[in-house]
C-alpha cells in the first residue's frame, strides 16, 4: 500500500477513488505483481502509482481520472494465460483436428485416432511473442519434433523446400500456428501469408489466443482468399477500447481527453504520426496507441503498441505504470 496515495484520497473525497482503492489492494496481489517488465529490482506497482498521479498533479481531476482508470483495464495475468492454453488446445485445436481427421466420437478408437492426429500436427508461434514451449509444457504435448520456429522469421530468413522437406521427412500433415495477442492483425500477414503456401501439403490453423476487433476483422477476411482456417480463442469485447463509438462512458471521454492532452509530455515532445529520418513513425503513434483504438489490455508479458500511451509509455517527462518493453 502506498502511504502518499492515502492522503491523496483524503484530499480528493471522491467516494469512486475510494471503492478504487479497495479493488487495487486486491488487484495488486492477484494480477499486476505479476508484470514482467517491473519486476525486482525495477519499482513495485505502488511506486509506480505514485509517480503516475505525479504526472498530472496537482490537477486533482486529472489525477483522479487515472486513478480511477486502473481497473477498467482488461488485464490478462499468467493463470489466465494458462487456461487460454489448456482450452484452446482442448477445444479449437481438438475440434479442428477430429474435423479435418474425420474422427467419429462414436468411434471406440477415437482418443488413440487423436493422438496420432496430434503426432502429425506441427505446433509453431507466428511471433517470439508466443511462448511456445510454456503452450506444450501445460498441454502435455509431445516433444517429437526438434523445431518449433516463429513464422514470422521464417517468412524473412526461411527456405521454402527446406520447410517442405522437413515436413515430409518428419510426417506433418497439419500446422497449428498461434500467437499470444493480436491488435489490428498487420504484423501477422507476412508470416500467414508465407505459411499460406504450404496450403498444398499442409492442413493449417490460424489460432490466436487473444485478438482485438480489428484485427479479428482482417483476420477473418483474410480466410476467405487463403488455405488456412482462422479460430480465435478470445476476441476481446469492443468495451475495452475507448474509441469505439458504442462506448459512451462518461470515465472513457475524459481519460480519452487526458489522453491527448498529456501527448507530448508522454512522447518526448513527438505529435502524432510523427516519422524519423528512416521514414518509420514514432512510438507511441498516437495519443490512442497503434490503430487509435485507445486500447485498455494489458498482458503481464508486456502492455500492447494499442493501448493508451498514458499507461505503458515512459519520456523524460512521464512515467508509466506499465512501462512497455518495447523492440526498438
Amino acid at each position: 500500500m502506498s502511504k502518499k496515495i492515502q492522503e491523496k484520497l483524503l484530499l480528493w473525497n471522491d467516494a469512486l477513488a475510494r471503492e478504487t482503492d479497495l479493488k487495487l489492494a486486491h488487484l495488486e496481489k492477484r494480477l499486476f505483481n505479476t508484470y514482467e517488465p517491473s519486476q525486482l529490482p525495477n519499482p513495485d506497482f505502488w511506486q509506480r502509482l505514485e509517480k503516475w498521479i505525479d504526472n498530472v498533479s496537482p490537477e486533482q481531476s486529472d489525477e483522479i481520472t487515472l486513478f480511477n482508470s486502473i481497473p477498467e483495464l482488461f488485464y490478462i495475468g499468467p493463470d489466465e494465460f494458462r487456461e487460454l492454453y489448456r482450452y484452446t488446445y482442448n477445444g479449437p485445436i481438438a475440434r479442428w483436428l477430429i474435423e479435418i481427421e474425420t474422427i467419429s466420437l462414436d468411434d471406440s478408437n477415437a482418443q488413440a485416432k487423436l493422438k496420432s492426429a496430434v503426432d502429425k500436427t506441427w505446433f509453431c508461434p507466428i511471433s517470439d511473442s508466443m511462448r511456445i514451449n510454456s503452450f506444450c509444457h501445460v498441454n502435455n504435448i509431445p516433444s517429437g519434433l526438434d523445431f518449433r520456429p516463429d513464422w514470422r522469421s521464417l517468412a524473412i530468413l526461411g527456405g521454402e523446400q527446406k520447410i517442405r522437406d522437413y515436413c515430409s521427412s518428419n510426417n506433418i500433415k497439419n500446422l497449428v500456428l498461434l500467437e499470444d495477442f493480436v491488435g489490428g492483425g498487420s504484423q501477422l500477414k507476412e508470416a500467414i501469408n508465407f505459411a499460406d503456401k504450404f496450403s498444398d501439403i499442409l492442413s493449417i490453423l490460424i489460432i490466436p489466443l487473444v485478438i482485438c476487433p480489428k484485427g479479428h476483422q482482417v483476420l477473418t477476411d483474410h480466410e476467405k482468399i487463403s488455405g488456412f482456417t482462422y479460430n480465435p480463442t478470445l476476441v476481446v469485447d469492443k468495451r475495452s477500447f475507448i474509441n469505439e463509438t458504442t462506448n459512451k462512458k462518461q470515465s472513457y471521454e475524459s481519460l480519452k481527453n487526458l489522453a491527448f492532452n498529456k501527448y507530448t509530455t508522454t512522447s518526448n515532445g513527438h505529435n502524432a504520426w510523427d516519422i524519423d529520418a528512416s521514414r518509420k513513425h514514432i512510438k507511441p503513434y498516437h495519443p490512442l496507441g497503434w490503430g487509435e483504438t485507445g486500447g485498455l489490455i494489458i498482458m503481464y508479458t508486456n502492455a500492447p503498441d494499442n493501448t493508451l500511451p498514458i499507461f505503458h509509455c515512459d519520456s523524460h517527462t512521464w512515467s508509466s505504470l506499465f512501462p512497455r518493453h518495447s523492440r526498438v
